[in-house]
């Protein structure tokens, strides 16, 4: 195969996908831009791939809006492009049918209102309706906002309904409701736009339900999600657009912690040169005879929410107005937050602006004692009544609140000396606790070290006792302290590593002081044992394996001699055991699986005798544990299905009374089983493990047990689970988990962010969706899945490009892309895109020549056939699908336990039969068919709840059918069909519905009525063809199989 000529294909991608957002953005603002413009900015190669993208967008639009759509306009507009625009309008419309005296296609879309049904009333603000609404065309709800009916004739509502729109549609953030539609115009009476329906409570709710049950917990969340919203904010000033009525029921936080600024209803455009003046007053609030709610929204000469106003608001001061009027408002938030009310409160909103403009502005502290200094001092800043005394931008104040939640001095307020101190103390504990320690050592070791040197000298057997146990206590000492500095707590520490690694050298220089003092007394040897494994350990943490693996071996010689010795001891044995692991995973980590396997079974039957002799202690269990877990994650990567299955009940076998159940490592062998039941067929064993998983994660939920290793798991959870759907087929369940661990993985994402962790699994989770979507048949939300994950995936892969993992995973991601443009019939670039994924999994099997790389290249490189078959390319697709065949032959006979391997060799020996059948090679295509067929039998009846192995045994049956009735072998051919129709009713009733099954049964009747007629078995061929007829939904293909029928039926004889 020839290297891909375009190595930027993938920049082209984003720059289409780029363009494409352009123009919509532009449509929702109604200014749309010239699709000849757009063109312009691409090499001409992929300009009809972007014109076929560009055009759905515009005649979406254009009919949104009920404009008339002349196809000729376009012909006109784009000559060498007429195939496009037929695509296109084909894909949004339907066929084309020319008009009477075969004018070009028109189209005459029905009434934008008609689109939209409101369904209910979602809530109601200061001139506008918000209703929750059902939109026809997309199947979904939307947030539809109108004028209340008192509003509709005032022009000057309706300027401001508009730019509220125009102004909201501008701002494309993830924390900013984005708008969809603009629906005005002099012929519209009701003007209104529509919006992403956003569900949730509000941060009034939240903050209600945190003063009900205080705890800080709670408000550490609300200043999370107030530090978003400065986020959002700061990023509207950055467009020119002041909120100006920013208060906590108009923040939205959703089920899975989405958070959304919504009602920029009363927002400020400013320009770069000047302030653009605001619109005329509606109904002023100076002449109302109405005594107003304080609480509410007011528009006039005043705008905004009298309780969060800022003095130049409530002035009316509206030249004065800028980006700290809304720092204000995002104080006098905090200022709920932390009191539970707003800052200022009244019966009438005119008292209450002049209470804001003459009185003090209130504190946290004098609402609530409890409030910390700091964060009065945060708030009372950002409610200053001078604007040059507040924050600077929205961003300040975030920073300010971000300094205060990570427990570091703020700008605003100076803490007491004493408090100072505390803070350093909580943030250097570890520190502290390790400089103690090394002091001690320090100590310990020079009156050690003059003990030893003087131990010749001692006369007493009692000064030699208390020596031995001074130097004794000092080693237990420092062999908490390596615990410590090396346990998995010290390495998630944010920059501990240098300090750990400087600790860690101190360590080993003790040790090896130790050795040289004692190496050659036999009364030491279980204290050298001992040594030489921590020097093991500390030497691991370092990265320095060959010294590592020196003093494991070295610990293991005395260990081994002092078991002989002392076959009962205890405490040999579990050094022994603990041994024998370090080396394990030191052979694993250096690549010899071989070795590691040995010992890890070494230190296995060590802990598993431990565990069982009475008393065993929690530390036996756990090693046992430890142990078998790392066993199992072994024979995981070399494939070793069974033994790791094995390896993992034990660790979940119940523990006997007394011993304690370790959730972190049962949850981890939960997840781990799902996964390996599920890719050895076993799903239901799959179910059942995800279920405890998931019983596990609540209850640690509850017991309120480390919030990141719960969002890891919870992660894996969603990948697993959404996995084990798509393999059972039940597409919608496997979307609606797909979407909730999306919506997971950016909140953590955007909440974390630098953290890679978070970032792959949220990649894994869009390639997941992508899977789900090609399987559901929308392949455009499939491709925008593909393009988010290879995005995530080319900048990982980028900053790491040694990591496989992140090689796969990127292109996994391109190839799921050419799987869905091949679907949307973008032939050409599914090519390209196809080729970029070759090349990248030829780059994993240069790098790493496994079997399942090799595997995974072999996947890409038959879609790259199927593309050239597509393409009626016969000759060289048919070679790439004999040389595939070949490599996939050679994987299955070296690794026959592989259920992957034998799925992919089916599907290429079905494909050789297809086109082998084309070139009439009869008796090589019905090898093919048959191999393939005795493959797909033999996995279907090893995965017997899996819809697809099922559809794609009937498919080969039934093409082996076509391939015996066009040699005119009848008999065979219809034994051939029969058997396709009874291995598709195996498909579960619930099942039957989707598509594909729908349409290969159709097939199915079709070809048994078809072959019964030539055969002369006319009832039975009415049978089928009234079975077909009754399953079609295609009026053309109906009316062929209606005709067919009567056809049969003309052919019995008529009863006397």
């Amino acid at each position: 195969m020839k290297p891909d000529p375009h190595p930027q294909r993938l920049k082209i991608t984003l720059e289409i996908e780029q363009i494409c957002s352009e123009l919509e953005s532009a449509w929702q603002t109604q200014q749309p831009l010239p699709l000849e413009q757009l063109l312009s900015r691409i090499e001409e190669d992929y300009r009809p791939a972007l014109l076929f993208e560009l055009l759905l967008l515009e005649f979406h639009y254009r009919q949104a809006d009920s404009d008339r759509l002349e196809i000729a306009d376009y012909y006109k507009r784009f000559p060498q492009h007429e195939v496009v625009i037929n695509q296109a309008w084909e894909k949004l419309f339907g066929p084309i049918e020319p008009t009477a005296g075969d004018q070009p296609a028109t189209h005459q879309p029905q009434a934008i209102q008609a689109r939209y049904s409101k369904q209910s009333l979602h809530r109601q603000g200061g001139i506008g309706r918000i209703w929750i609404a059902h939109d026809s065309n997309l199947d979904r709800l939307v947030a539809l906002k109108d004028l209340q009916p008192q509003y509709t004739e005032d022009p000057a509502a309706r300027e401001r309904f508009i730019r509220e729109a125009q102004i909201t549609g501008k701002l494309d953030h993830p924390n900013i409701v984005p708008v969809y539609q603009l629906r005005h115009g002099s012929d519209v009476t009701e003007p209104f736009y529509t919006m992403r329906l956003v569900a949730g409570k509000t941060l009034r709710e939240l903050i209600g339900d945190h003063h009900q049950d205080l705890n800080r917990r709670d408000q550490v969340n609300l200043l999370n999600i107030l530090n978003t919203v400065c986020q959002a904010v700061a990023y509207a000033h950055s467009q020119g657009v002041i909120h100006r009525d920013l208060k906590p029921q108009n923040i939205v936080v959703g089920e899975f912690g989405e958070i959304f600024v919504l009602d920029w209803g009363l927002a400020k455009l400013i320009d770069t040169a000047t302030v653009m003046t605001d619109e005329p007053p509606i109904s002023p609030l100076a002449t109302s005879n109405e005594t107003n709610p304080v609480g509410k929204t007011v528009v006039g000469a005043r705008i905004g929410t009298p309780a969060y106003m800022a003095p130049e608001q409530a002035a009316g001061a509206t030249d004065e107005i800028g980006f700290t009027t809304d720092v204000y408002g995002l104080g006098s938030i905090l200022f709920e937050i932390l009191t539970g009310q707003p800052p200022y409160q009244g019966d009438d909103a005119i008292d209450v602006m002049q209470e804001i403009q003459h009185e003090p502005t209130p504190t946290a502290r004098d609402r609530n004692a409890a409030v910390p200094p700091a964060l009065d001092a945060i708030c009372s800043q950002a409610m200053s009544k001078d604007p040059s005394q507040r924050y600077a931008s929205a961003l300040d104040l975030k920073n300010e609140l971000q300094s205060w939640l990570a427990d570091e001095p703020v700008d605003s307020y100076l803490d007491p000396w004493w408090a100072r101190c505390s803070r350093w103390t909580r943030h250097h504990r570890r520190l502290i606790n390790t400089a103690a320690l090394l002091m001690l050592l320090a100590a310990l070791g020079l009156g050690i070290g003059n003990g030893l040197l003087n131990r010749a000298h001692q006369r007493t057997q009692e000064q030699k006792k208390t020596a031995e146990a001074d130097f004794r206590r000092a080693r237990s000492v420092i062999e908490g302290l390596s615990l410590n500095i090396n346990s998995l707590e010290a390495q998630q520490l944010s920059g501990f590593k240098p300090l750990q690694r400087q600790l860690t050298q101190q360590l080993l220089d003790f040790y090896l002081y130790f050795l040289e003092q004692h190496r050659d007394e036999p009364a030491y040897r279980a204290d050298i044992a001992d040594v030489h494994y921590q020097l093991g350990v500390l030497a691991t943490s370092l990265e320095t394996l060959d010294a590592a693996s020196l003093h494991y071996e070295n610990s293991l010689k005395v260990l081994l001699q002092l078991v002989k010795d002392e076959p009962r001891h205890k405490p040999h044995r579990r050094k022994l055991s603990e041994c024998y692991n370090g080396l394990g995973t030191l052979s694993q980590a250096s690549g010899d699986l071989m070795a590691a396997e040995k010992n890890y079974l070494q230190a296995s039957q060590l802990a598993e005798k431990l565990a069982s002799e009475p008393p065993a202690s929690d530390r036996d269990h756990q090693l046992q544990m430890t142990v078998l877990n790392n066993l199992a994650t072994l024979y995981m990567i070399r494939g070793n299905a069974t033994e790791a299955i094995s390896c993992f009940q034990k660790i979940l076998l119940p523990p006997e009374e007394g011993k304690p159940a370790v959730a972190r490592t049962t949850l981890a062998a939960h997840l781990n089983l799902s996964v390996l039941y599920r890719t050895t067929g076993k799903l239901s064993e799959a179910s059942s493990c995800l279920e405890k998983a998931s019983q596990i994660l609540d209850q640690l939920r509850k017991d309120r047990f480390n919030p990141e290793f719960l969002h890891d798991q919870q992660l894996a959870w969603y990948i697993s689970q959404t996995n084990l759907e798509i393999s059972l087929g039940h597409w919608e369940a496997a979307r609606k988990t797909s979407a909730a661990g999306v919506q997971a993985a950016e909140v953590l994402v955007a909440s974390h962010p630098g953290e890679v962790k978070y970032e792959v699994s949220l990649a894994q989770l869009h390639l997941n969706a992508t899977a789900i979507w090609n399987s559901i048949g929308n392949f455009q939300k499939a491709s925008d899945s593909a393009q988010k994950a290879i995005l995530i995936l080319h900048r990982l892969r980028d900053k790491d490009p040694g990591n496989l993992k992140y090689q796969t995973d990127l292109a996994r991601g391109l190839h799921n892309l050419a799987e869905a443009e091949r679907r949307l019939q973008h032939r050409e670039t599914a090519l390209r895109t196809i080729q970029l994924a070759i090349q990248e999994k030829q780059r994993i099997v240069d790098q790493s020549p496994e079997d399942k790389y090799r595997h995974l290249l072999l996947s890409s490189r038959i879609v790259y056939a199927d593309l050239m078959r597509d393409a009626k390319q016969y000759v060289p697709a048919l070679e790439q699908y004999r040389d595939i065949y070949g490599t996939a032959r050679e994987l299955v006979e070296k690794n026959r336990d592989e259920l992957a391997y034998q799925f992919t060799l089916s599907t290429v020996a079905h494909s050789l039969g297809q086109m082998e059948k084309e070139n009439k090679e009869w008796d090589a295509a019905k090898k093919h068919y048959h191999e393939a067929l005795k493959l797909r039998k033999q996995l279907s009846a090893r995965n017997p709840q899996q819809v697809k192995l099922i559809l794609d045994t009937s498919i080969t049956q039934y093409n082996l059918g076509n391939l015996h009735q066009v040699q005119a072998q009848l008999q065979p051919a219809i034994v051939l069909y029969q058997e396709s129709y009874a291995t598709l009713l195996k498909v579960p009733e619930a099942q039957r519905q989707r598509a594909e099954v729908q349409k290969q049964l159709v097939n199915c009747h079709w070809a048994i009525a078809e072959t019964s007629h030539s055969l002369k078995q006319f009832s039975v061929a009415l049978k089928h063809w009234d079975e077909a007829i009754q399953l079609t939904r295609d009026d053309k293909f109906l009316a062929f199989l209606r005709t067919e029928r009567q056809k049969t039926a003309s052919q019995v004889p008529k009863k006397e």
